[in-house]
């Protein structure tokens, strides 16, 4: 039976190449990606957790109405795109666990003057910060912020399977 995920709990989500995570001991990428589905859907996470660490988890509220409308694409066929992505993760985005890192930019929220009709969301800075963090760890720009805000999106529109 399908039904749908309650749109008023918050839920978390790592990145899938957060160094806590070993993913070099599962028989092979397609095991770990399913693994990593497994755990964000369940939110348990100890499966793929090196000994002694912890991930950091980003955690989200559901977006609703006027949000989801602005960001769906217009007209059949179209995709989520990386600007989708990015605004799901800003507007979604209440609060990261685990991330001490001292000279990243606080995570506050401000109306974007680019996206003034969506209302308050994670300052620009912080998501520049995470796509220089990416970078630097040797994964594409943007992976965390265009990663995490699909799955916002996501579950913010598909039923959960229960």
């Amino acid at each position: 039976m399908l039904t749908a995920r309650p749109l008023t709990e918050s839920f978390s989500l790592p990145w899938r190449h957060d160094p806590a995570f070993d993913s070099e001991r599962f028989e092979s990428p397609e095991a770990y990606a399913r693994a990593y589905e497994t755990a964000c859907e369940t939110q348990r996470w100890d499966e793929l957790l090196r000994p002694g660490e912890r991930a950091t988890l980003f955690v989200f509220r559901p977006l609703k109405g006027h949000a989801m409308r602005a960001l769906m694409p217009q007209g059949r066929g179209s995709g989520i795109t990386t600007q989708m992505c990015a605004l799901a993760f800003r507007l979604a985005l209440m609060r990261v666990d685990n991330f001490e890192i001292p000279d990243a930019p606080k995570l506050d929220r401000a109306s974007d003057r680019d996206f003034p009709e969506l209302g308050p969301m994670v300052r620009v800075e912080f998501v520049d910060y995470l796509d220089a963090l990416c970078v630097a760890a040797g994964h594409p720009f943007g992976s965390i912020v265009n990663e995490l805000g699909a799955e916002v999106i996501t579950r913010c529109v598909v039923p959960s399977p229960r």
